[in-house]
């Protein structure tokens, strides 16, 4: 963990192999973080800096974000698997998971609608039409 005010190291908090993405929930309590190498999400409660939970999710999770109002967390894997696991915060389960294409890159939260959006890659973009 790092004191932000002093941009200096104030805890060593083991988590899985390979951890790679962090998101913090709105309340600032849980930070998330997804372990690349263990196929895992690790729940940090940010006011003891331990550990509180450890949830499989697909292949080679790399992203994470989290919902405005702190329920969802949306786990971007899986670049083994193609799909996006949904976490309930509450209970640190998954919830739902979501195929999606090929090597997805990351995810994004839209503020005040509940939903959710990745990133197209640039080849599967449609070019508009030449008149």
């Amino acid at each position: 963990m790092i004191d932000t005010g002093t941009n200096t190291g104030v805890a060593t908090i083991p988590v899985g192999a390979m951890p790679i993405g962090i998101a913090i929930t709105p309340d600032g309590l849980h930070a998330y973080v997804t372990n690349f190498g263990s196929g895992n999400v690790s729940v940090i409660d940010t006011t003891t800096n331990t550990v509180i939970a450890t949830t499989a999710v697909g292949t080679n999770p790399h992203d994470v974000a989290i919902t405005p109002n702190g329920r969802r967390a949306y786990i971007v894997a899986n670049n083994g698997t193609n799909d996006v696991s949904v976490l309930d915060t509450t209970t640190n389960t998954v919830v739902a998971t979501v195929p999606v294409v090929a090597f997805p890159g990351g995810v994004a939260i839209t503020p005040g609608k509940g939903k959710h959006h990745k990133p197209h890659k640039p080849e599967k973009l449609k070019k508009p039409a030449h008149h």
